[in-house]
């Protein structure tokens, strides 16, 4: 009988006649990454590993959210390694320490270059796959997946839309030459039209899509999911939050995740400004990395700003004492976009029940599903005196927040936990068995509490 695995033990699969597919997965960012699409092109990793199915990944090393790489002469030569089941390779690639339009496409030229040799290398050592997943962006990261998909036809080729590349880099004038744009679109355009199956994280990328020139064999929506094994409810480990240096007299305004110019985290200077003696019992808290963050640390110490930290991104143990132990989570970023990018981690402050104070713009999606659930506070910018009046808002009326909060905690639980999403997506691609949909994989977190669940089964030690 055929085993998958599940964490560091074993368990016989049930379903010993479900044939497993190979899979290839080619993208710029994958685990360790704690945030963005590292993170969720990870777990989806490990998950398919966890379903049976062998899983190759060609990936770079773990560069995002500080844009830059470890240490050491090992970063610039390819390597292999295991992570979560898969096997990893690790690909060379320029990380610009302060990344412009003109340098992030170097950095995608770079990884196009050395991923082509890492899969020409797979394709001389003849490997052969069922399926080739890629994680976009990079957009550069679909040639190199039709490049293997030319030398073996029976391979499905399946593009995961995380970010609209292209037109957020129109939308913000961050390419202005004609001629580079058109050939952007083309390019898309090409890739998607080559597609098996094309998948999105929201339903406002979701009609973006259809509404461009190119005929989808299959279109769907793969969420941002919640491992609610590691994001859930609790009462916060103080010793923790104190490690952290985090006050726990005071009310915790929290921000976790990328920083840079999409974000509009400067905002928060002028509000923990403004709050220093308005509203003194509030402590605001960012949490990230990267060359912007360093720069607020710099402006944020030249104005004696004292209820304003910094830390750096926590592993998910920690992040979800944060998550918890703040009062409001702020999910901003500049309302032009609030369509294009649809914040990951407002889905983690949803499952841990926090109350969200969410920008978006007016028409668009995230504004239209947080105004239905009632699952947050809505300003249509990140401007700072809108930030602080929702926020002062909040604070004299708790009522208001705290329907706020089971509303959106009812919805993750039925909508977005991660085995569900991930094997509803599997089933609808029609490139896996449907027995997938009924194999439950644990996540880390939830590894000892299935030790546990198999000891009172057996009698024995797992």
């Amino acid at each position: 009988m055929r085993r998958y695995s599940l964490g560091s033990f074993r368990l016989p699969n049930p379903y010993p006649t479900m044939s497993p597919k190979k899979v290839l997965i080619i993208g710029i960012n994958y685990s360790p990454e704690l945030t963005g699409i590292g993170k969720y092109t990870g777990e989806f990793g490990a998950s398919l590993v966890g379903y049976g199915h062998p899983v190759d990944v060609v990936t770079t090393y773990p560069w995002y959210p500080q844009w830059k790489v470890g240490h050491g002469s090992e970063r610039y030569r390819f390597r292999i390694e295991e992570v979560a089941g898969a096997k990893v390779i690790r690909c060379p690639i320029y990380v610009p320490s302060l990344p412009t339009p003109f340098r992030r496409i170097l950095q995608d030229l770079s990884f196009l270059l050395t991923s082509f040799i890492a899969v020409t290398a797979l394709l001389l050592r003849g490997r052969k796959y069922d399926i080739v997943y890629t994680a976009m962006p990079s957009l550069l990261s679909g040639f190199v997946a039709c490049w293997y998909r030319f030398w073996h036809r029976k391979a499905s080729l399946v593009m995961h839309i995380m970010d609209l590349q292209v037109d957020a880099a129109e939308a913000l004038g961050m390419i202005r030459a004609r001629w580079l744009l058109v050939l952007l679109k083309k390019s898309e355009a090409y890739l998607l039209g080559k597609a098996d199956v094309v998948s999105t994280i929201s339903k406002g990328m979701f009609h973006r899509l259809q509404s461009k020139p190119v005929s989808f064999r299959k279109l769907l929506i793969l969420p941002n999911w919640v491992d609610m094994d590691c994001i859930h409810p609790r009462i916060p480990d103080r010793k923790i939050l104190r490690d952290l240096g985090i006050p726990t007299d005071r009310k915790i305004v929290f921000y976790s995740g990328a920083i840079g110019e999409k974000q509009g985290v400067d905002a928060l200077l002028e509000v923990s400004r403004q709050a220093s003696s308005a509203l003194p019992m509030l402590h605001f808290v960012v949490s990230g990395s990267g060359p912007y963050c360093e720069a607020l640390m710099r402006q944020a110490s030249s104005q004696g700003l004292d209820n304003l930290q910094f830390i750096p991104l926590q592993p998910v143990e920690a992040y979800n004492q944060m998550l918890n132990h703040a009062w409001l989570h702020l999910v901003i970023q500049r309302d032009t976009r609030s369509e294009l990018f649809l914040p990951s981690k407002l889905a983690n402050i949803w499952a841990a029940g926090g109350l969200a104070l969410v920008t978006a713009e007016p028409g668009s999606h995230l504004f239209q599903l947080v105004q239905e659930l009632r699952a947050g506070l809505l300003v249509p910018d990140c401007g700072a005196e809108r930030l602080f009046d929702a926020i002062t808002l909040l604070h004299r009326e708790p009522e208001q927040g705290k329907s706020l909060q089971s509303n959106a905690l009812a919805y993750v639980q039925q909508n977005l936990d991660r085995s569900k999403v991930i094997s509803k997506y599997l089933l609808e691609s029609g490139l896996f068995d449907a027995d997938i949909q009924s194999v439950t994989v644990l996540s880390p977190a939830g590894m000892q509490q299935g030790r546990m669940r198999i000891r009172k089964l057996t009698g024995k030690r797992a």
